[in-house]
């Protein structure tokens, strides 16, 4: 950018040199310090000063790019399209506007029009293969990953993502892109290491797609959805009866943007005894705002598998989503009883009452301590016990076991307005409103960030 805007100014002589060369200087100074916004209107005032400088519109865009401006950018690529000569990498940069403006197959459109200067870049193939990832296009996707690859063969992030979308597709394929990516990284990946224990074990176990569903059902465990989904729908594809992979399908397709219903309806249709499409079917309708028609599918399952912690504590959930406290506790108690060894699960009956004040040193204090007892590393489980000691009016307790919170994860909003909240009650208003604004800033726009806010906004009335 500073080359182009010293072109511009040797370049565009005109009567106003003086003031341009005063813009130019406000703009370098400003992309220098990380300031392309600033930049931009630098070299819009530029612009309207001396109109002939049209070399600057590819200039502006890409700064109007750089501070998350795409619409911008758009429209000065647009001017320089119908003032300047054809450039190629002004098409590259166009593609990354539309991705950023959220057309990403125009994106891909632009980028595929001119490979040679655009789909040689890194950036931009790794920008590419998340736009075939965001429209379901799987093949595209390998296909951007495999030349990604190519340029960066070191990358274990780049081999990992490639291990994953073909094993999708072939698992055996897959197995040693993943070997690659697990010796390359400088520490052991979870992700490689059970996609290639699960491909390993279930071509022993079973035929092709027993191994593509198990391959989709372990990238679902990590969160790896759309890769999941497709790996699920070769599996039904091969056997269309097998309703494992149907219900998985399904959850697959919810949570990667689509709608899994027919899939999970199918699943519970073709498998009315089985607890899991219908764990599955809950989840969907429960994402959906159905909470009637998620608690049904929930109890259904809950009576096919009684035995399930988790059954129980969504239940617990969309009972006290629908001001049902009574059963609401029960189901969590009976989540926590049938997984006594899981602090999550205690975790969870211990917020249920600290949220709701219900009986907290009966139940919300006890089931805390229980956590932390088991989970004396995870600061939600230490945040929930020092909470609970706030509550019946124990700050040095309390005090006591969030700043061990805060040691494990300092980012944690919940745990920050908690703190604020022992800080305030024990006179420290300074500590309590550096703890409560550092909650808005974790959590600007969610619950957590709106509480703080209006607790601080309450100090400045109070002050």
């Amino acid at each position: 950018m500073a080359l182009a805007l010293a072109a511009a100014l040797v370049l565009g002589p005109t009567p106003v040199l003086r003031p341009l060369a005063a813009y130019f200087a406000g703009a370098t100074r400003a992309l220098a310090g990380g300031r392309p916004a600033a930049a931009v209107g630098w070299l819009e005032a530029a612009l309207r000063l001396d109109p002939h400088l049209v070399q600057l519109h590819p200039v502006i865009a890409a700064a109007a790019l750089s501070a998350d401006d795409p619409h911008d950018a758009l429209d000065h690529l647009e001017m320089a399209d119908r003032l300047l000569p054809g450039d190629p990498a002004r098409t590259c940069l166009r593609g990354m506007a539309l991705q950023d403006a959220g057309d990403p197959a125009a994106a891909l459109g632009a980028w595929e029009a001119e490979p040679e200067a655009c789909l040689q870049r890194a950036d931009i193939l790794l920008r590419a293969a998340r736009s075939a990832l965001s429209l379901d296009d799987a093949e595209r996707y390998r296909g951007f990953l495999q030349s990604l690859a190519a340029l960066l063969p070191a990358d274990a992030g780049v081999q990992l993502d490639l291990g994953t979308a073909v094993a999708a597709a072939d698992p055996a394929a897959g197995l040693p892109i993943l070997r690659q990516a697990r010796r390359l990284a400088q520490r052991r990946d979870p992700l490689a290491d059970d996609l290639i224990q699960t491909i390993l074990e279930a071509q022993v176990q079973g035929p092709p797609a027993f191994v593509l569903a198990r391959v989709g059902q372990t990238l679902a465990r990590h969160g790896r959805w759309q890769p999941a989904a497709w790996a699920l729908q070769r599996a039904v594809e091969l056997e269309p009866g097998y309703v494992e992979a149907q219900a998985y399908l399904g959850l697959a397709l919810d949570r990667s943007g689509g709608n899994g219903q027919s899939w999970l309806q199918a699943a519970v249709v073709a498998a009315p005894n089985a607890a899991l499409p219908r764990t599955f079917l809950g989840y969907h309708w429960q994402e959906r705002g159905r909470l009637d028609l998620a608690l049904e599918a929930f109890l259904l399952a809950a009576r096919l598998e009684p035995g399930n912690p988790a059954i129980a504590a969504e239940l617990g959930g969309l009972y006290e989503a629908q001001g049902d406290l009574v059963s609401a506790k029960a189901a969590y108690r009976t989540a926590a009883s049938l997984a006594p060894q899981d602090a999550s699960f205690w975790t969870l009956l211990a917020e249920f009452s600290l949220r709701n004040e219900i009986e907290v040193e009966a139940l919300g204090l006890p089931a805390a301590r229980n956590a932390a007892a088991l989970a004396s590393d995870q600061a939600a489980a230490l945040e929930a016990l020092g909470y609970a000691y706030y509550l019946v009016g124990d700050f040095r307790m309390a005090e006591r076991f969030l700043v061990r919170a805060l040691e494990i994860d300092p980012l944690r909003p919940e745990t920050q307005l908690r703190f604020g909240l022992v800080r305030q009650a024990q006179g420290d208003l300074p500590g309590a409103r550096a703890a409560l604004l550092l909650a808005t800033r974790l959590d600007p726009h969610g619950p957590v960030g709106e509480t703080a806010a209006r607790l601080l906004r309450a100090f400045d009335r109070g002050t």
